[in-house]
């Protein structure tokens, strides 16, 4: 017999057609106003260019890695999607 990991929750979120704002919609069906995380915090351009280079997940892409990247076709871009 093969176990399987529990599935996560699955998390409805709406937007509120009156103001705008995101809302949760929990199991019992019932909506709670989720956080806004809006305007983001100031940053000047300087912040945001060494903010840019210190993420190790996403590093600039430099002249020589662009050149080296394949087009890639609109149906398998639609596909991933």
């Amino acid at each position: 017999m093969t176990r399987y990991a529990k599935p996560a929750a699955l998390v409805v979120v709406r937007r509120d057609s009156t103001d705008g704002t995101l809302r949760r919609v929990l199991p019992d069906g019932s909506t709670r106003a989720m956080p806004r995380r809006w305007p983001p915090r100031p940053m000047t351009e300087a912040q945001i260019e060494a903010a840019a280079l210190a993420d190790p997940d996403n590093p600039p892409l430099t002249p020589g890695r662009l050149a080296s990247m394949k087009p890639v076709s609109l149906a398998r871009a639609g596909r991933r999607s």
